[in-house]
């Protein structure tokens, strides 16, 4: 998942008005690792900077809901890692951040959304383990006298078994709650570069959570930008020429 440079943001960002929105969630973090925040909001396809804060051990901050009353904001931190929250009505965010890696450590409760945005980031670190212990093996092997063939074969054999974990986990998690916009974006993971949600083999399920997700969220942007590219994406298909 890409974003914008910390030091971008920093210089950009301000507190932004709540438009006159008076609805904030309470968000409560303890943070370790890390002595400095960026606060950017997601509207629709855009970043927006919200505010920079600065971090003693705590992460303690108010958040307007938009008028979509379902909000996501990235928190990216001065050490290169983030984290992602979601806000509904009536949340109310509490847990903790270790920052110190560019993957993020963390808990969180008190939001749906958050908690399934969290809960669709564990396979990631996993796979991010992974990647890193055959990475680490390659190159301790490096020069080794040892049969090369044996070990790429080998080396693939688990980058695929683990592409398929990280698949099945996301598929389990976003079944679980199949209507809840943190799924968007569970569709746009990748394992080693490599989507895990494929066009064409994987559109008819998509549909299928842009169905629900439009049923529960019939007006908000991230689900209109989602329905909108799969309808595309069944354009192209139908339109290709027969093979």
């Amino acid at each position: 998942m890409t974003h914008p440079s910390f030091a971008t943001l920093a210089i950009t960002a301000g507190l932004v008005a709540s438009c006159g929105n008076p609805d904030h969630i309470s968000v409560d973090l303890d943070i370790t690792g890390a002595n400095q925040a960026v606060i950017i909001r997601l509207d629709g396809q855009n970043l927006i900077p919200y505010d920079t804060l600065a971090i003693t051990d705590k992460l303690m901050l108010e958040l307007p809901l938009d008028s979509t009353r379902n909000t996501f904001y990235n928190v990216l931190f001065n050490t290169g890692s983030f984290i992602r929250i979601g806000l509904s009505d009536g949340d109310d965010i509490t847990g903790y951040v270790d920052a110190s890696h560019s993957l993020a450590d963390y808990q969180i409760e008190g939001s749906a959304i958050s908690q399934q945005l969290h809960a669709l980031y564990q396979p990631v670190q996993q796979s991010n383990v992974v990647l890193d212990s055959l990475e680490a093996r390659r190159n301790q092997l490096r020069g080794d006298e040892g049969n090369p063939l044996e070990r790429e074969i080998t080396h693939r054999q688990v980058m695929q078994s683990q592409y398929k974990v990280h698949r099945l986990a996301l598929d389990q998690i976003m079944a679980s709650d199949s209507s809840n916009l943190a799924n968007v974006f569970g569709f746009f993971q990748r394992f080693a570069q490599v989507p895990l949600y494929q066009i064409p083999e994987d559109l008819a399920l998509q549909m299928a959570y842009a169905e629900a997700l439009i049923k529960a969220h019939p007006n908000h942007p991230l689900v209109q930008l989602f329905a909108n590219q799969l309808a595309s994406y069944l354009s192209e298909i139908e339109e290709a020429p027969a093979s």
